[in-house]
């Protein structure tokens, strides 16, 4: 599966596809942080701002690898 060929329309499509859904995900992560932001009560609540995009990150960077390799398993996560 990793020796799969990419052409030109194929990477393009694909490229659309995974920035999508990437900004989907961010669209979401912020629309979370906002009500998080929004109820911040005290000194602990930063922290665990803090944590939270930790653990997001952490996420995104295992879920979004945009190499051709590895973009089939990728989109089959995401789907």
């Amino acid at each position: 599966m990793n020796d799969v060929k990419w052409n030109q329309k194929e990477k393009s499509i694909s490229r659309a596809g995974f920035d999508k859904a990437y900004k989907n995900e961010c669209d979401d992560i912020i629309k979370t942080l906002r009500h998080k932001v929004g109820s911040l009560s005290g000194p602990k609540g930063i922290w665990d701002l803090e944590n939270y995009l930790y653990q997001k990150r952490k996420e995104m960077d295992q879920k979004y690898d945009y190499r051709y390799s590895v973009l089939i398993h990728v989109f089959g996560r995401l789907v």
